[in-house]
């Protein structure tokens, strides 16, 4: 790290990284930038209900429940805890996507039933070894032979 000095080099790195983000962001800033495009904004991060129907109604046309791989905050929510009272909270007025958190076939079945899109990394690779058995089985166990059956309708 040429840029930084041999003392407190931890300290004075962690201070740089802070510095590049704006901790006064705010849902204003949202409604704002939606203003400014047509573009379709998707708020990454949300935990939380009531932080989706912030977003849904500051004007995100979907919420990407993500808890940023625990990597700013350990202990946070994970994000197929989170994911069920944010789809319930947001209904139809918005997309549910969720990030991680996805290891297996049952997994995908859990999910499933609320989600538009899944991020997918691990499972990416792993699904080219076993292509969707734990799923297909999960289906089958549960009682239906597609995750579209299987989703609650969405208000």
């Amino acid at each position: 790290m040429a840029n930084f000095g041999p003392q407190n080099a931890t300290t004075d790195y962690a201070d740089y990284v802070s510095d590049l983000y704006d901790q006064t962001l705010s849902w204003k800033d949202v409604k704002w930038l939606k203003s400014i495009t047509t573009l379709p904004i998707v708020a990454k991060g949300v935990l939380t209900p009531e932080d989706a129907v912030m977003a849904v109604e500051s004007g995100c046309a979907g919420i990407l429940v993500s808890n940023h791989g625990a990597r700013q905050l350990d202990g946070v929510a994970a994000t197929i805890d989170a994911l069920p009272a944010i789809v319930q909270a947001v209904g139809n007025r918005a997309e549910v996507y969720m990030d991680g958190g996805v290891r297996r076939g049952t997994d995908v079945f859990k999910v499933g039933y609320a989600l538009v899109f899944l991020y997918l990394s691990v499972l990416m690779l792993t699904g080219l070894v076993s292509p969707g058995s734990g799923a297909r089985s999960s289906c089958r166990v549960c009682g239906t032979t597609s995750f579209v059956r299987a989703r609650p309708q969405r208000k």
